[in-house]
């Protein structure tokens, strides 16, 4: 762990295992993926074999999305720092198909469905989080929480295959979420990089889609005591 991030990261799959089984056995929920980007603030940013076989667009978010740790950096609000960089990548990467390959270019249309299916993905995602964490903050015990939100946890899987895959543009991308296994862990990762899209949408557009400009306002907010609250409180001054 590095500072205050609240999440690990290893180099080798053997240290991962071991501290997985680790968590687990001392009764937490883990989530383990594998990353071919991220940023190290007093080291220069790695370009990995794996990030250079992503699409344009894939590429130009990823690359945009740690330039903005680099940028703009909180390590008091990890959940603000990642899912500014998540709105800092996506916005970024449109504006570079266009101007690498034209406003009409179908990597565009592509990149917007991608958005689109990842939106609704997330949206039903926090649903889930949200039922769970009413069921976490009723009077039940523990042993009759973890029972019932197994029940809630298979009752989102069935509305998944149902609800949520028949309104995706690629849902093929999406149908192993179906089958993996829930847990906390996997919830807080959904909300530390997916939370708070629209406020910075619209801190963007009140300061013109300047990027300078944004990016100045993002890293105050940063600086402040609740970054959220201060561009609430900006878009709020601007627009009477």
């Amino acid at each position: 762990m590095t500072g205050r991030i609240p999440y690990l990261g290893f180099f080798r799959l053997d240290q991962v295992v071991a501290e997985r089984d680790r968590l687990v056995e001392a009764g937490y929920d883990t989530f383990v993926y594998e990353v071919d980007a991220f940023a190290v603030p007093v080291l220069p940013d790695p370009v990995t074999s794996r990030l250079l076989e992503r699409d344009y667009g894939d590429l130009a978010d990823t690359v945009a999305h740690e330039l903005t740790h680099n940028t703009v950096m909180t390590m008091e609000d990890i959940t603000y720092s990642e899912s500014l960089a998540v709105f800092v990548g996506r916005t970024a990467a449109i504006e570079f198909l266009a101007v690498q390959f034209g406003e009409d270019s179908p990597l565009i249309q592509e990149a917007i469905e991608t958005y689109e299916d990842d939106d609704i993905f997330r949206s039903h995602l926090t649903e889930l989080t949200d039922e769970v964490t009413a069921l976490y903050g009723s009077d039940l015990s523990s042993e009759e929480k973890i029972a019932q939100r197994k029940g809630i946890f298979e009752g989102w899987r069935d509305r998944f295959s149902s609800e949520v895959l028949p309104l995706l543009h690629y849902p093929e991308r999406y149908e192993a979420y179906g089958e993996m296994t829930l847990n906390n862990a996997f919830l807080v990762v959904n909300r530390r990089y997916n939370s708070d899209q629209e406020i910075f949408e619209q801190v963007f557009e009140a300061v013109g889609r300047d990027w300078a400009r944004a990016l100045d306002m993002f890293k105050a907010a940063g600086s402040s005591d609740n970054p959220i609250q201060y561009l609430e409180d900006f878009v709020g001054s601007s627009n009477p």
